[in-house]
């Protein structure tokens, strides 16, 4: 290679590290890598780019010493890389145009002006995008009917091996989870350490009476109960190598996180409804199986005569006087509710919720609207998702982590459920355990409990919605 041409290989190399860091700069102002990465690929590309402003300047010393030696200023006379360009030539004594043929606006690196190998070389130095554009001397020396040569279409099908499909980032569909979140719905409490107390009184050995003049007045003998409720410990993890988090575009590792997040909910939910203290380290037992609380059937019922029935009882029961405020149940079950329909095939439930906001829908929630915008990774966000339906007045959360035709009637303003918490939930990133594999793992985890301060304010709904 000679010199002209090595310089002008350089020059193209630099212009690629130019793009390729000014490309860098728009992926990491928009999200698509880290700032570690970022910075990582910016001080290899400078590394690159001094090397090459290195080679580069020798090369120009060389060139300036041969000059002197030949006794030509600028190397006009020798065809070299000072001269003109009409005055250029080839090492084989042919004109540069001529070596390029009838090729239509050929364009190369050794046709950059002065002013634009100087623009270049600045942008080096200050270590700062920048962008040229080379006219080829074609477009001066042809017309553009000269210039068009005709070939037959490339096709996409003939390229071998075939074009890569593009990953395109923040595309991703997570794995789905209920969104009900049920703690939303309680009272909190926190906890000072891994267990907490309270106190109950439940029962009287005598009660308030008429002494009379002279009498003596009863001693009600209340009978305290200090009650422990102990946390449990919810966890998990995921782990992925650095060429992941490198080739897969769009924070991959963020996407899964996500998914971690929710898998600690999903079973936070299934311990609040079904956990047996002993069992699988639950440390609490859930709703459905706390002893004393009250039960109900529909067996025989349709099911707003169910909800009423059992809402009475509640109220009437000597272990609680609550009036329910929240009743759990699966969407099935609220379907089968609203389906119910009178002798003449009218729906039942039409008369109470068909002149209210949005008339009467699917599930009680209010009219759904048409969205060209698809939920962030195409799934519903956990948390309060329900609560727009009310049967027989009372607030409904539909879950589909309790079983079809089942429902737990709660009164949490008396003690239906308080939600304690240890530890809310955090995230550790953990890159070193797993570094001699060259692999990075992110650990999640809580701690929380359920109590049950009155069992009679919960009441265990079976056979709903006329089921048998």
């Amino acid at each position: 290679m000679n010199i002209n041409n090595e310089l002008a290989d350089i020059t193209g190399q630099i212009q690629g590290l130019v793009n390729e860091r000014f490309a860098l700069l728009k992926s990491y102002q928009s999200g698509q890598i880290s700032k570690d990465r970022y910075a990582g690929q910016v001080e290899r590309i400078e590394r690159q780019a001094d090397a090459l402003d290195d080679h580069r300047k020798s090369i120009v010393a060389t060139k300036k010493a041969v000059a002197r030696y030949s006794g030509s200023a600028d190397m006009s006379a020798a065809g070299g890389f000072g001269a003109p360009i009409a005055e250029r030539k080839s090492d084989s004594g042919k004109h540069w145009s001529e070596l390029v043929g009838n090729a239509p606006y050929g364009a190369s690196p050794t046709m950059a002006d002065a002013a634009q190998r100087q623009q270049l070389e600045m942008a080096i130095a200050s270590k700062m995008p920048t962008r040229i554009e080379i006219k080829a001397a074609q477009r001066a020396r042809y017309g553009f009917h000269e210039g068009v040569q005709t070939k037959a279409a490339i096709a996409e099908s003939g390229f071998s091996p075939a074009l890569p499909g593009i990953e395109i980032p923040n595309r991703y569909m997570s794995f789905p989870y209920e969104p009900t979140r049920l703690s939303s719905y309680l009272p909190g409490a926190a906890m000072d350490l891994y267990a907490a107390n309270w106190i109950s009184e439940t029962a009287h050995a005598n009660e308030a009476s008429e002494p009379g003049e002279g009498g003596s007045k009863p001693d009600l003998g209340p009978t305290l109960v200090n009650n422990t409720v102990t946390a449990t410990k919810i966890a998990g993890f995921f782990s992925y190598t650095y060429e992941v988090e490198l080739d897969v575009p769009g924070g991959v590792s963020g996407f899964i996180l996500n998914s971690l997040q929710r898998s600690i909910i999903n079973q936070e939910n299934a311990l609040l409804l079904s956990a047996t203290s002993g069992t699988d380290n639950a440390t609490f037992n859930g709703w459905l199986n706390t002893s004393s609380t009250l039960t109900q059937s529909g067996s025989g019922l349709n099911g707003l005569d169910t909800i009423i029935t059992a809402a009475a009882a509640m109220r009437s029961s000597s272990s609680s006087f609550a009036s329910p405020d929240l009743l759990i149940t699966s969407p099935n079950t609220v379907a089968a509710i609203l389906m119910e329909k009178s002798n003449q095939g009218q729906y039942l439930n039409n008369v109470i919720y068909g002149a209210g906001p949005g008339g009467f829908t699917w599930n009680g929630g209010p009219n759904e609207s048409i969205s060209p915008e698809m939920q962030k990774f195409g799934v519903t966000p956990q948390g309060e998702e329900g609560g727009n339906l009310h049967l027989a007045g009372i607030p409904v959360v539909q879950t589909t982590q309790i079983d079809d035709f089942t429902a737990v009637m709660l009164s949490t303003r008396n003690g239906g459920g308080v939600y304690w918490v240890r530890q809310n939930m955090f995230v550790l990133y953990d890159p070193y355990t797993l570094a001699t594999s060259n692999e990075y793992r992110y650990v999640a985890e809580e701690r929380i409990a359920l109590s049950v301060p009155r069992p009679a304010a919960v009441s265990l709904v079976s056979n709903l919605a006329g089921t048998s």
